[in-house]
């Protein structure tokens, strides 16, 4: 499985995406430190300009960004000290920049995974990660404004009406369906370590837990050496509904994070004239959208945790 991956605006891509919150690299630390991962090396794949690669600086010796678009990675985000490294590369070929066997404690992408080829990349990731080492797929649905269903219904209409045919498939549907499509290297097993392993981790939101997201799991595509009981999706809070990731924003924040996707830069190269037109296609829909909107708004996105940990002695 894989799919054709979009192209950013890398500076757009830095000041308009939405930024992940503290609590998910609180839960990503409890779930490593369970299992007793290490912190000397971490990776983030499809790093764009480094947001995970940026707060995992703060816990790991050493971190690298991989990204497939080289402007992303010449935009890479530094701490003091500059413990980052990043390099053009893919989650397919780790050893293409110098990833070594045994290297690695904790692997990271953040809306980045729906573009992997899983038959691929989970062997991979089984040659570079030390026993124990976790693999985190974090990503978000679509975007919607909460309380507001008249906004929803044109951001709706857009999506699905104005923009069909140009999205990157068929990683978009992947993420819409929180990556319910992408599979485990091996098939999980919900055991009472299961159970013990998620009481460990905070919620989202709130106090309490997560709870764990069950479903038709798909076939993996992995081998031996991962430890099933630890194989997670976490995408509901502890009472009825889904996690969300939480913004305020403006009407012209709305705007620009419309013109950071890549399906609009591809309607536009279909569309040649709509660039010149008074209003282009994301003018258009803002026409319709600003009236249903205040000076400020919450918009959330539904979000997913995909975690597994290699064993302890593979």
């Amino acid at each position: 499985m894989t799919t054709e991956r979009p192209t950013y605006n890398a500076n757009a891509y830095v000041s308009d995406r939405p930024p992940y919150p503290e609590r998910v690299f609180e839960i990503l630390a409890a779930y490593h430190e369970a299992g007793n991962g290490g912190f000397g090396h971490a990776i983030d794949l499809g790093c764009g300009p480094g947001f995970m690669a940026l707060e995992l600086s703060k816990t790991f010796e050493k971190v690298s960004g991989l990204d497939p678009e080289e402007g992303m990675v010449k935009a890479g985000l530094q701490p003091e000290g500059k413990r980052i490294s990043y390099h053009v590369g893919t989650a397919e070929d780790l050893g293409a920049v110098g990833i070594e066997d045994n290297s690695v404690d904790l692997v990271i992408a953040g809306e980045a995974a729906h573009y992997f080829d899983h038959s691929v990349t989970w062997p991979e990731l089984a040659r570079v990660l030390r026993p124990s080492g976790t693999v985190c797929w974090a990503g978000y649905g679509r975007l919607t404004i909460a309380g507001n269903d008249a906004a929803n219904a044109v951001i709706a209409q857009f999506m699905d009406e104005t923009l069909a045919g140009h999205w990157s498939e068929p990683g978009w549907s992947i993420s819409e369906g929180l990556y319910d499509r992408i599979p485990f290297p091996i098939t999980p097993a919900y055991t009472q370590a299961t159970e013990e392993l998620i009481a460990t981790l905070p919620d989202l939101t709130g106090d309490g837990h997560p709870i764990q997201a069950k479903i038709a799991e798909p076939t993996p595509t992995g081998g031996a050496g991962w430890d099933a009981t630890s194989a997670i999706r976490l995408k509901s809070g502890t009472t009825a509904g889904q996690w969300y990731l939480r913004q305020s924003w403006t009407p012209r924040q709305l705007e620009r994070i419309f013109r950071t996707w890549s399906s609009v830069k591809r309607y536009q190269d279909h569309q040649p004239t709509d660039r010149s037109a008074k209003l282009d296609v994301v003018g258009r829909v803002m026409a319709e959208l600003t009236p249903l909107l205040g000076d400020q708004f919450a918009v959330v996105w539904p979000f997913v945790l995909m975690m597994i940990r290699r064993d302890a002695l593979a």
